[in-house]
């Protein structure tokens, strides 16, 4: 366990180091539209490739190298009658253009639960993940490949 706070350290120093030294230019940002929802906010993106890029936070969307698409997930668009129901995302890894993981939570009436979905190239697909007393959420989630994630995350 010191070992991962020593590393920790290291690198909250070097962040602060290197925003003291002089920023060269790296080109222009160029815009591109996003459907309406992304206004409110991205939590997270994941790139395989130039034609291959995830964003997501309280929807999912992708980037196939001309334009941003809203991509359905099972997680979301199925609101309770009651309006008690939340799924967010928090995280996305992208390993391949049929592959990539986004973790997040759902909750029902204020419990949130760890959320996992994989992409297989065609559609999302939940992957079983802990519920536990009380409440839990993933924060983020890095990919080896299409079979081989580790997420992260915390009781409620």
């Amino acid at each position: 366990m010191p070992a991962i706070g020593h590393f920790l350290l290291v690198a909250v120093a070097m962040t602060w180091a290197s925003t003291a030294q002089p920023q060269s230019p790296c080109g222009d940002w160029n815009p591109v539209p996003m459907p309406g929802a992304a206004g409110n906010g991205l939590a997270s993106v994941s790139a395989s490739s130039p034609m291959d890029v995830w964003a997501v936070w309280k929807a999912v969307y992708h980037w196939n190298g001309i334009a941003w698409t809203e991509v359905p997930a099972l997680g979301l668009g199925h609101p309770d009658p009651l309006g008690y129901a939340d799924t967010s995302f928090s995280a996305v890894a992208a390993v391949a253009p049929r592959g990539a993981w986004i973790v997040g939570y759902t909750s029902f009436v204020g419990t949130p639960q760890t959320l996992a979905e994989r992409w297989d190239g065609s559609k999302w697909t939940a992957i079983p993940s802990p519920v536990i007393t009380g409440g839990s959420f993933f924060d983020a989630i890095t990919a080896l490949d299409a079979n081989d994630a580790w997420a992260v995350g915390a009781r409620a």
